[in-house]
């Protein structure tokens, strides 16, 4: 498997396209980072900015490098996420859970995959729920 260190611009990305998803960031973030007094978008930037950690930690773990750790930052950036359709986004976090999996041997990092593949399966349910025929299958 290979690891892709991914750019500022692509956390960015993913950072709008999920604050433009108020019922997904008020439902999925409400608990993240243990206190109700940190906003619901400052909680994100949290969860995305470890996402970035957590890139850097697969690479280095991976190639056995010594990448610095960088710094998720929203200043001075153009984000194209808020255009972003919910399979392009979905797609992106596949991206991310995939490149970061190598990373997972640190417990934090784990823990940050595990909550990213909770938040795939959330937007997964939420796409499907909407697709034509869903609600006529009697299945259930």
């Amino acid at each position: 498997m290979s690891v892709i260190l991914e750019n500022n611009q692509k956390y960015c990305d993913i950072f709008e396209a999920l604050r433009r998803r108020e019922k997904i960031l008020k439902y999925f973030f409400y608990e993240f980072a243990g206190t109700d007094e940190i906003p619901l978008e400052s909680r994100l930037a949290l969860f995305v900015g470890q996402l970035h950690r957590a890139n850097v930690a697969s690479y280095n773990e991976r190639y056995g490098a010594v990448e610095p750790e960088r710094v998720f930052d929203l200043i001075g950036t153009v984000s194209t996420g808020a255009r972003w359709t919910d399979l392009e986004l979905i797609k992106a976090l596949q991206s991310i859970n995939y490149q970061n999996s190598e990373g997972e041997v640190i417990p934090e990092h784990k823990a940050t995959g595990e909550r990213l593949r909770e938040l795939i399966y959330a937007l997964m349910s939420a796409v499907i729920d909407k697709m034509p025929g869903y609600d006529q299958a009697r299945t259930w």
